[in-house]
């Protein structure tokens, strides 16, 4: 079984190619709706929530944990965990690779995330010079509650950075449910972590997805959006 950790409903968007790639796979999304949004919280709480699952990962033998939260990337010492972890911040930014270094570039993410300033860094050392991040405190926890388009449209609006951007980091899972209004708002091309590689998991076993995640009355239709693949839900 491989793991893969978000915070909510973020890691969702990356579950459709996760799952079309490797479908000798089985994955179980866990997704932490309890305790989102995590980009406000201190980096002492998050290290404490992210070790209480741990716990019971590794009570399970998981081997393999795909964290697809940005702000915990940001926060964990990676190595520290009986499993194998996965950063999709360094794999986020491998796509960075082949563009132009005169590109301006803006990051966005949560206030953690931009706090701790991996991708600005990341990007800066491969030679980019026009790097701006921009910290969304709000934008996870909108979608968390399913708000709707001209919400989120009049949010981003508000707080991005004006000017225009030749590409933009959705350095939060969440994001690219609305990457169409980040293009709009920024004019620039957006880059994100819902299409990535993992070579270890070409190993053959037996396919499928499980859900584990709080239920709540909207959470089906946003569901039926976010994924075209067939999934049950775990412990039922």
């Amino acid at each position: 079984m491989i793991v893969v950790f978000d915070s909510g409903l973020g890691g969702l968007t990356a579950l459709d190619s996760l799952v079309k790639r490797y479908p000798q796979k089985h994955f179980l999304f866990y997704g932490d709706r309890e305790n989102a949004p995590y980009g406000n919280k201190s980096v002492k709480e998050l290290r404490k929530i992210f070790d209480g699952h741990a716990q019971r990962f590794a009570q399970e033998g998981v081997k393999d944990v795909l964290l697809q939260c940005n702000t915990m990337c940001s926060v964990l010492d990676l190595e520290a965990y009986p499993f194998r972890m996965h950063d999709i911040i360094s794999l986020t930014l491998q796509q960075c690779e082949a563009l132009p270094r005169d590109s301006r570039i803006l990051v966005c993410a949560t206030a953690a995330t931009i706090k701790r300033g991996r991708y600005q860094q990341g990007l800066q050392e491969m030679g980019f010079a026009q790097v701006e991040g921009c910290a969304l405190k709000e934008l996870a926890g909108m979608i968390e509650r399913f708000a709707s388009k001209e919400e989120v449209l009049s949010y981003l609006q508000e707080e991005l950075p004006a000017g225009k951007f030749d590409y933009v980091i959705l350095g939060c899972t969440h994001y690219p449910i609305h990457a169409e209004l980040f293009q709009e708002v920024t004019g620039g091309e957006t880059i994100d972590s819902t299409d990535l590689s993992y070579d270890f998991l070409d190993e053959d076993e037996e396919g499928g997805l499980e859900l584990c995640l709080k239920k709540d009355d909207e959470l089906e239709a946003f569901l039926q959006q976010q994924l075209h693949v067939p999934y049950r839900w775990a412990h039922e």
